[in-house]
């Protein structure tokens, strides 16, 4: 018996020190485990807090080109822009990158944080929104590998290569298809006919795009049998607009200066916020005073009540050329031919200046009882010019005129004459 208990014993001695050994074998690989488990949180705040970073810029951003938006209607979508410009922001060098960082209000590891605001807002959410980046370099644009992987990285761009100067109607098409297919049918035709065609000593060198697409229904819908015609006091007329009806718990703030509202979505991963300014003081008036700031200190004060809301049914298609609208902003170097502002981003075979022609921006939304369709897509338009300098001076010799003939080694007049009729 005692034979028998000293044997077991021994058994589980021996067992005992093999897990030991196990055990020290795994300690390394158990403690990195450990790490990934612990690091994981920490990564992901890095990434909200990444996300954040260019969520503010590109809400910045909005404010300002708001202001210079001076049609009666306006809609755009100021993350499409800011990240069509991101992309140029990648190449840009010089003065060209100075002043894009001050308008467009990035900061260090701006790319990094776009990267994080996509991934953040294409996460899972009961909505569809899609966000798609391209770029379209010319076949003599050489592109730095520094810039592709930038932009493949956190921009997730297709590269598709053309030839401008040859083919710049299949580039437009191949583009215009792009934005087609990106925005779900919404916007068919971002570069019109012939707008990327060669124009004296300007060839187009690359294109840059971005498209985004929003569909969601309404957490709670408006009643749509109690969709009525209802006098809307615009700006410049009154007019009867479908006015929909909705009642229910909301989001709401108010003061002397304005009433607001926000209007969440399914899953409550998207809202629109409606800011409606005191009628008797005006829009214009409101907007003078309105900035980013306000706008946060606004949203602060939004607490749930039970609301009744009356909205227009509306949808609005508009098209913007901001190549004004960025000047008014402080954006020039972009514009002008160098062979400096953009070294980052690549070169020409025959190391042809670049320079920005075009900035368009074309966006739509449909606001109705169920719920809201927008899209936007931005396209940034490059070209290279023969020459820095301007154009010489004409001489047209086509009326009568004197000529000589000298020597040029002494300067004499050898013959002189006058052409004044054939």
């Amino acid at each position: 018996m005692l034979k028998k208990d000293s044997a077991a014993r021994q058994c589980r001695r021996n067992l005992s020190g093999g897990w030991v050994k196990v055990l020290r074998r795994l300690a390394p690989a158990l403690a990195l485990v450990v790490m990934v488990f612990q690091a994981a949180p920490a990564l992901a705040a890095d990434a909200a807090r990444s996300a954040e970073d260019a969520s503010g810029a590109v809400n910045l951003f909005a404010f300002d080109l708001y202001k210079t938006l001076t049609s009666e209607n306006v809609f755009f979508s100021p993350y499409s822009v800011s990240s069509a410009m991101a992309m140029l922001y990648a190449g840009a060098s010089g003065d060209a990158e100075r002043e894009l960082r001050g308008v467009m209000h990035y900061a260090d590891g701006i790319h990094e944080s776009m990267g994080s605001l996509s991934s953040a807002i294409t996460g899972e959410t009961p909505a569809t929104l899609l966000v798609a980046n391209a770029i379209w370099p010319d076949m003599t644009m050489e592109l730095t590998p520094s810039y592709l992987q930038t932009v493949r990285e956190y921009y997730g761009v297709d590269v598709t290569r053309f030839d401008f100067k040859k083919n710049w109607l299949a580039a437009e098409d191949a583009i215009n298809k792009w934005v087609y297919e990106k925005t779900l049918g919404e916007i068919s035709s971002l570069f019109e006919k012939n707008s990327l065609a060669p124009k004296g000593s300007l060839s187009t060198a690359i294109v840059l795009t971005n498209a985004v697409y929003f569909k969601s229904d309404w957490l709670n819908s408006f009643e749509a049998g109690k969709t009525k015609e209802d006098r809307f006091f615009g700006k410049t007329a009154e007019k009867n607009v479908p006015m929909m009806y909705m009642k229910g718990y909301l989001d709401h703030a108010q003061s002397e200066e304005f009433a607001m509202i926000r209007l969440p979505y399914k899953g409550r991963t998207h809202s629109m916020t409606v800011i409606l300014p005191n009628r008797d003081k005006g829009i214009d008036a409101f907007e003078r005073e309105f900035s980013h700031a306000e706008y946060l200190e606004y949203v602060s004060m939004l607490k749930t009540r039970e609301m009744i809301v009356y909205l227009p049914k509306f949808d609005l298609d508009q098209t913007f050329d901001l190549v004004d609208a960025f000047k008014k902003m402080g954006l020039e170097s972009v514009f002008k031919p160098s062979r400096d502002n953009f070294s980052n981003m690549g070169r020409t075979n025959d190391n042809l200046p670049l320079a920005v022609s075009k900035i368009v921006h074309k966006a739509k939304v449909k606001v109705y009882e169920e719920g809201t369709v927008a899209a936007a897509a931005t396209g940034i338009g490059m070209v290279t010019a023969t020459s820095l300098r301007e154009p010489p001076p004409v001489f047209r010799a086509d009326h009568p005129f004197i000529f000589f003939i000298t020597d040029d080694r002494t300067g004499a007049i050898l013959f002189m004459g006058r052409y004044a009729q054939p």
